[in-house]
């Protein structure tokens, strides 16, 4: 008979938000072939969603093995890489990118200027007036979290790509930092208001800005220590919603296998 196999996500994306590099955790009865395991899913899924890989979860970390937990796809997580997508022109959008790409002005946008808003949040800060309240998250959750890096890539036409590179996002995180950074490219905040944001004293409310659309983003990447990080646009131009997953059986995770 059949059994209820519970999967973990090792990110979470709000309403509207795509992912490409989430990496899903199940806890199998017994050992399975990957591969058919992969190809039986995939008959079963929608069209716009697809796993791309299934194969025995890592071996758990030092400190892990020592209270004999498992290897996770959330704890293990040391970074993560969101990709957001704009268009700010006079001219029509391309149709074939509207569920992927957003139009955030109908004016060109000064990007050295919203470039160098984007880079005031590299650095470890406190996040606090970027981040909503979700429902599900204890109010104690610490805010801080560190930005590795912030990449602008000018397209050329009006349209941009921005990447994020970072260890882990809040609640709504990158659309509020991505929405504020294109308010003082407006003109409608000033360079000053985002060091004075990320003070950690101010919450969401006292952040004017709007959060960017939400189609535009995309989860592009979760790192674990043993991924390699480099970035690859053209590789990775379609936008559809894949996933990853590390399965974990009994008998792996008796003898777990690196994957």
């Amino acid at each position: 008979g059949g059994a209820r196999v519970p999967v973990l996500g090792a990110s979470r994306t709000d309403a509207g938000v795509h992912a490409r590099g989430q990496i899903a955790q199940a806890d199998l009865p017994r050992a399975v072939d990957g591969a058919l395991l992969e190809s039986q899913l995939n008959r079963m899924l929608p069209e716009d969603v697809r796993v791309f890989d299934v194969e025995p979860a890592p071996a758990p970390a030092a400190w892990q093995a020592e209270l004999s937990l498992p290897w996770h796809a959330i704890v293990n997580a040391v970074g993560k890489r969101y990709v957001y997508r704009l268009s700010a022109s006079r001219r029509p959008m391309d149709p074939m990118q509207r569920l992927y790409r957003a139009r955030v002005a109908y004016e060109p946008l000064d990007f050295a200027l919203l470039d160098r808003a984007l880079n005031l949040f590299v650095g470890r800060h406190d996040f606090r007036a970027f981040t909503n309240n979700a429902a599900d998250e204890p109010a104690e959750r610490s805010t801080i979290r560190t930005i590795h890096a912030i990449t602008l890539l000018d397209e050329g036409y009006g349209d941009a790509t921005l990447v994020v590179d970072l260890d882990g996002a809040l609640y709504k995180m990158v659309r509020n930092l991505v929405g504020t950074a294109l308010a003082v490219a407006q003109g409608r905040l000033s360079l000053d208001d985002i060091p004075r944001l990320l003070q950690g004293d101010l919450d969401r409310s006292h952040n004017p800005a709007k959060a960017a659309p939400a189609h535009g983003l995309l989860l592009q990447d979760v790192f674990y220590d043993d991924d390699d990080a480099d970035f690859d646009e053209q590789q990775r131009a379609d936008a559809s919603l894949v996933l990853s997953f590390k399965i974990r059986s009994d008998a792996a995770a008796a003898a777990p296998r690196s994957a």
